[in-house]
This record gives structure tokens, sequence and C-alpha cells, in this order.
């Protein structure tokens, strides 16, 4: 029972539910790529940063809308449900290339970071597909989520790690 006293079973297999969802997942991902774009504004030169978050948002939002749109009307959202989930890793791939190139003492932090973020949504979204397809072979596949958390902690650490190695840097200087 939830705390409102509505069985389990009517809340989490609720359409609204699903879009709720999915609607926040999708905000978690601008938010994201927000600080992404305000790390790398201060870090590097990318010229780019303006068209990827214009063009990035446009997609969130036309995502959200075909996931909304498609829930009522009953057609299969399963590839938009995932498109949601890799969202970032086209983007934070763009990032890494770009910041590589740039040679900073700090950006191997940032890069092992999203890295690790990537990695962590690739293999969440792998265990998403094993458990929806009942694939429950070890006990690690009950907690499908468990890998982006840890790959967004490890993200968290590394990116705290470059921002101190960057002051220190000014300090010395």
């Amino acid at each position: 029972m939830t705390f409102f006293n509505i069985s389990d079973d009517v809340v989490f297999s609720s359409v609204l539910y699903e879009i709720t969802n999915y609607i926040i997942l999708l905000v978690v991902h601008y938010f994201y790529l927000k600080f992404l774009i305000e790390i790398f504004k201060d870090m590097t030169d990318l010229p780019q940063l303006v068209v990827i978050r214009k063009y990035a948002t446009l997609l969130l939002v036309f995502l959200g809308c075909v996931f909304i749109l498609f829930s009522y009307i009953h057609l299969p959202r399963q590839s938009i449900f995932y498109l949601g989930h890799i969202f970032s890793v086209p983007i934070g791939l763009y990032f890494i290339m770009s910041v590589y190139r740039q040679k900073l003492p700090y950006v191997k932090y940032v890069i092992k970071g999203i890295l690790f973020n990537i990695f962590g949504t690739l293999l969440t979204v792998v265990m998403i597909v094993r458990y929806n397809t009942g694939q429950r072979d070890y006990f690690f596949d009950e907690f499908p989520l468990l890998y982006m958390k840890i790959g967004i902690l490890a993200e968290i650490f590394l990116f705290q790690f470059a921002i101190l190695n960057k002051w220190y840097n000014q300090e010395k200087h």
C-alpha cells in the first residue's frame, strides 16, 4: 500500500505514473546537460555549447511529447523509454572528445567521471532490458538502476576532484 492507502499495483501500473516517471528522467537529463555546460563553460572554449543545449532541449521535449502520446494511444513506447535513458551518452562523448584535445591538467578526472556515468547508464539499460524480458539469473538483476547510481556517484567524486584540482592550480599560479 502507498501512503495514500492505494494499492501499489494500481499506482505503479498506471499510465500517469509511467508518464511522470519518464518526464522526471528527461528533466534530470536536462539539468545534467545544464550542469555539464556550466562546468565546461568555465574550463574550456567549446563554441558548440549553445547549439547543443538548444537541440538537446528540443529533443527532450520531443521525446516527452512522443512518450505521452504513445502512452495514451496505446502504442509501444519501450524504444522511446530507452532513448530517454541513453540521451546523455552522445553528449557525454562529445564533451570527452572536445575536452581531451585541450590537454588541461584536471580534464582526465572529468573524462573518467563522464565515462563512469556512460558505462553505468548503458549497463542500466541492458539490465532493464534483461529485467523486462524476465531474465533474473543473478541477484543484481533485481536492481537494474544500481549501475547508473554507481556511475553517477563515481562521476560526482571525480568531478569534485577535478574542480579541486583546478582551484589548486589557480591558487598556485
